[in-house]
């Protein structure tokens, strides 16, 4: 099996790095973020989908993700994060994949969709 960073050595010409800010709780002025922490080896990809919005309601409402990452996955972002792109677009966590490689010659991986 091909670890991410062999993925990414063998795959992609450039990497990226993006900031991810961890949501630690809600103060008075809003959400509360822990300091960035940053991670390389990833892949950025704008482009727009769909995705269901995290709410505890079973409604089933989307929203529109306007940039994916791609990463280790060894990444700690929940719903409600702050990524930092490498072009310095601050934007919220929509969603969290953690992708298996399950038995095939794919690195384990995760897949952030953001704002």
């Amino acid at each position: 099996m091909m670890t991410w960073e062999e993925f990414v050595a063998a795959c992609l010409p450039e990497s990226h790095t993006v900031l991810v800010e961890a949501l630690t709780g809600a103060g008075p002025d809003g959400d509360v973020y822990a300091d960035a922490v940053s991670v390389p080896l990833c892949y950025v990809e704008q482009r727009q989908r769909r995705v269901r919005a995290a709410t505890q309601d079973v409604s089933g409402s989307e929203v529109i993700g306007s940039t994916t990452v791609y990463g280790p996955a060894s990444i700690t972002a929940t719903v409600g994060a702050m990524v930092t792109d490498p072009w310095g677009d601050r934007r919220k966590v929509l969603s969290v994949a953690r992708r298996s490689a399950a038995g095939l010659a794919l690195p384990e991986h995760t897949e952030l969709v953001l704002e």
